[in-house]
């Protein structure tokens, strides 16, 4: 596990000074490769990290190949 501050963008487009800031032990950063090693096959790049509004981190991951966009919990997925 790896402290980030992490910039969470609220809208596409928006700028950093529109951002929410928090400091949280993740265990991705935006631009990590990634995995899910259970089930069905997703690699990754990591695209955004955030908190949900009960404190808990997720990643959201687009998809190698296609762009498609899944939210994880950190622990669905690896890093390469």
């Amino acid at each position: 596990m790896v402290t980030h501050l992490i910039l969470v963008q609220a809208s596409a487009g928006s700028s950093p000074a529109g951002a929410t800031k928090f400091n949280k032990m993740t265990k991705f950063k935006i631009g990590d490769k990634a995995y899910k090693p259970k089930g069905y096959k997703f690699p990754c790049t990591i695209v955004s990290v955030f908190e949900t509004t009960e404190g808990e981190i997720r990643v959201v991951a687009e998809m190698d190949d296609y762009g498609l966009l899944h939210i994880f919990n950190e622990g669905q997925l690896e890093k390469q």
